[in-house]
């Protein structure tokens, strides 16, 4: 067993305030935090984060660290007792995820930490604690659905000038979350060094001052067409599993029948 202690800031409505960083377990890291979401710690259009509803953005502005955002809602958080969004950001060393820290094992805890009650001012860090496996839950999800073909297009996009790709996975928020996880994955293994990943579309003002904005979508975004933008589909399991049915089928006919 494997266990790490990281930063981490909470985001959120502070009573008699409104919103603002309400928590942080080191104020020498807010400025690292501040630089790496240039402020838009929660960067989707409020609409779309609604109860029951999450989202991740994972942001890589160095070869040292990477910082996860878990966004949702969270009840009483004010004086007033109202539903607030709350971005819960952690900052993780690269080198962590290469050794094989699951980003699901981070992301669990994340969400255990905020379960109860959310503290204002400096609070402790999080502590994660993992079993080191055999394959990276991470890239497993990568390689059970998505080919070798369309992981290579992804990392084709980045070398670009300024990379921008649309991911369409036709899945639900989880599984688009997953799949950030596993693109994530991928793209330090290829020793990309910036990139941003969204699990759904923000704002067009936000993916501009975000470098190399890559967004997982289940449908396509509006995008402009002079922004070059790189747009991938990762075909469902129920297209190959389809595809498997006629190739069986059409070998049972031709060549077992002769």
């Amino acid at each position: 067993m494997s266990s790490i202690e990281l930063d981490h800031i909470i985001y959120a409505t502070i009573p008699y305030k409104g919103y603002g960083v309400r928590a942080w377990s080191s104020k020498d890291k807010l400025e690292n935090f501040r630089q790496a979401f240039q402020e838009w710690y929660a960067p989707f259009e409020q609409n779309t984060i609604r109860p029951g509803y999450e989202a991740r953005v994972l942001i890589k502005t160095s070869i040292d660290e990477i910082y996860l955002a878990r966004i949702f809602t969270k009840e009483k958080m004010d004086e007033k007792g109202r539903t607030s969004i709350v971005s819960h950001i952690v900052e993780i060393p690269i080198e962590l995820l290469r050794q094989g820290l699951p980003l699901e094992v981070v992301d669990s805890e994340m969400t255990r930490y905020t379960m109860s009650s959310i503290g204002i001012g400096e609070v402790p860090k999080i502590r994660i604690v993992w079993e080191k496996q055999s394959e990276d839950p991470d890239i497993r999800y990568l390689k059970e659905h998505v080919d070798e073909t369309t992981a290579r297009k992804i990392l084709e996009g980045f070398s670009k000038p300024k990379p921008r790709i649309v991911i369409i996975y036709k899945r639900d928020y989880w599984e688009r979350i997953r799949m950030v996880y596993a693109i994530t994955k991928l793209l330090i293994e290829a020793n990309i060094k910036i990139f941003s990943i969204f699990s759904d579309t923000p704002p067009d003002h936000i993916i501009r001052i975000f470098h190399a904005p890559t967004i997982v979508t289940n449908i396509m975004p509006r995008i402009r067409p002079s922004e070059d933008w790189t747009v991938i589909n990762i075909k469902t399991g129920e297209k190959g599993a389809e595809h498997t049915d006629i190739d069986s089928v059409l070998r049972k006919i031709y060549r077992e029948h002769q």
